[in-house]
């Protein structure tokens, strides 16, 4: 449909009318903005139903319930997105730096989808949402806590092949680097509760990052990367 901009997979300024051919993943993506914008507890079947302008009967067609319409749709905007991250990670042996901007790069990506379907959300609201996830869904609770088990594995390894090729300083408390770093990350994700651009709330977190990795590069790698810098100038 030329000249047609989509949001969360639909026209945008449209809910799901007769005219179009319901699926799963449109009333994914309407009942992620209305659990974005209300909350869990506050989005009813009655509200769902409204916003994506169906009845229950379609609704219960597609989901058995409002919980499992509910953990579908996290399972597809956030965690699938998650998955991907760390099929990609787990296929290379990252330096450190490399692997902070992959995670930074998976941060934007689930911030954009965020900000398409819902332009009035931010992580803050996420983060709400997969706290009433790990509280209320065991099946979610286990793959969150196996995620980030299993970033900090990531993490954990990025660092000690940082110490031993000289990238960073040898005199690291790997356990505290990892948890130091683990938990930005999940205090990101959970939103600091100022509203911001997506290009504001991800350049904040990427600079936070490479803050924390500037502090822990060994002299010889900030010599080298300060000898890149000149060499770049000089060569203007």
């Amino acid at each position: 449909m030329e000249g047609v901009q989509f949001a969360c997979g639909l026209p945008v300024g449209k809910a799901i009318g007769r005219d179009m051919k319901i699926t799963r993943e449109m009333i994914m993506s309407k009942a992620f903005a209305v659990y974005l914008e209300h909350g869990y507890s506050d989005a009813s079947v009655s509200m769902l139903q409204e916003k994506m302008h169906i009845g229950r009967a379609t609704m219960y067609y597609y989901f058995q319930s409002k919980e499992e319409l509910f953990i579908e749709t996290v399972r597809h905007f956030v965690i699938e997105e998650w998955d991907n991250t760390m099929k990609r990670i787990a296929e290379k042996a990252l330096p450190l730096r490399e692997l902070l901007e992959w995670v930074v790069e998976s941060f934007r990506r689930v911030r954009m989808r965020i900000e398409e379907c819902s332009p009035s959300s931010d992580m803050s609201n996420l983060g709400a949402l997969l706290q009433h996830a790990y509280a209320n869904d065991r099946r979610l609770r286990e793959y969150i806590w196996n995620h980030r088990g299993e970033m900090a594995s990531f993490v954990r390894a990025a660092i000690i092949r940082g110490v031993e090729s000289g990238e960073l300083r040898n005199d690291l408390d790997v356990d505290k680097m990892v948890m130091l770093f683990t938990d930005v990350r999940e205090s990101r994700e959970a939103g600091v509760h100022v509203k911001r651009s997506v290009d504001e709330e991800v350049s904040s977190y990427r600079e936070l990052l490479l803050f924390l990795y500037g502090l822990i590069k060994s002299d010889r790698q900030a010599a080298g990367e300060t000898g890149c810098v000149n060499g770049d100038v000089n060569n203007r």
